[in-house]
This record gives structure tokens, C-alpha cells and sequence, in this order.
């Protein structure tokens, strides 16, 4: 399905923010994303379907950035190791 032809949003739904998306004349609006945190934001990858997402941590507002695959496909993004320079 090309991306012009679905419509996402974030929706409070359920208890936290969630992305949903609808197919123009298809019916109804269907979950995305299933995370446990709130997505406070989301932006397509150009060329593609897969979605970036922010979220943060019980709200800090130090968000952390993931991609959304498929629907309900999370891929968490590796943590570097934190060096000290003395």
C-alpha cells in the first residue's frame, strides 16, 4: 500500500497515546503501535512505510527515539556505552 493512501494519528484511546492509521474508505481506524509508554511524536521514513517514534520516559521529556516496522513491530534502539574523559 502506498503511503498517500493512509491516514495516521496519534490518539488517546486507551490509557496512553497511541498511532492509528485508516485506510481512506475502508472503515474504521486500526492500532499501530502498541507501546507502553505515550508516543508523543511520529514521521514516516521517506520511501517507505516504516514510522519513526519518540517517547519518553514517564514523562521527562527526554525522548528516546524508535522505528516502527509493521504494526506492532518495535525495533528498540541499541545504548551506547558512556564513556568519561578525565
Amino acid at each position: 500500500m502506498d503511503q498517500m493512501e493512509i491516514i495516521s494519528a496519534l490518539f488517546l484511546i486507551i490509557p496512553v497515546p497511541q498511532v492509528w492509521e485508516v485506510n481512506p474508505g475502508e472503515g474504521w481506524p486500526f492500532q499501530v503501535s502498541f507501546a507502553q509508554k505515550g508516543i508523543t511524536f511520529f514521521s514516516y521514513v521517506p520511501g517507505t512505510l516504516d514510522r519513526i517514534i519518540g517517547m519518553d520516559h514517564d514523562g521527562d521529556e527526554r525522548v528516546q527515539l524508535y522505528l516502527l516496522k509493521n504494526p506492532g513491530e518495535l525495533i528498540v534502539p541499541r545504548r551506547l556505552p558512556i564513556i568519561v574523559l578525565i
